[in-house]
């Protein structure tokens, strides 16, 4: 690249830095009933959708296909449905003070304290759904992803 080159790209990279900063980038958020019934539902849906998931992986394994990034998806699930969000839900009160004394974003933050072990559920429904539609798409050939990096050296 030339000097000019690289000035002309001044700007367009600062302004997408500033906005990828500035701008809250999220999944969907949750706008459901937050009470411990729902609570419960979202997570025995989620459990269902884990089988699901996991039942599609061994498919995927038997057909010699990795399965290396459903199975971080797989991980990043249970580690939501049995740690973190229960452990959110159940210490809303120490959420809701972080929000409102250390998080100078909080205000601007659409998920409460007390929603957001139900927007945690809520987005890992929809990386469940995601990453069995991407497994059922390698499984019938439509794609073929490519291997993850190997950092073990």
């Amino acid at each position: 690249m030339t000097h000019d080159s690289i000035k002309k790209l001044w700007l367009p990279v600062w302004t997408c830095l500033f906005l990828l900063g500035t701008l809250p980038v999220r999944a969907g958020i949750y706008r459901g009933p937050i009470d411990e019934k729902t609570f419960q539902e979202l997570r025995k849906t989620l459990t269902g959708k884990t089988a699901r998931l996991q039942e599609k992986i061994e498919q995927a394994r038997q057909a010699g296909i990795s399965t290396a990034y459903a199975e971080v998806s797989l991980i990043t699930i249970q580690l939501f449905n049995e740690l973190y969000a229960p452990w959110d839900f159940d210490h809303r009160q120490i959420i809701r003070e972080v929000y409102r004394k250390q998080h100078w974003r909080s205000r601007h933050n659409p998920v409460s304290a007390d929603a957001l072990a139900f927007d945690e559920l809520s987005d890992c429904l929809e990386i469940a759904d995601r990453a069995i539609a991407e497994l059922e798409s390698q499984l019938q050939k439509r794609i073929s992803l490519t291997p993850p990096p190997d950092f073990s050296a």
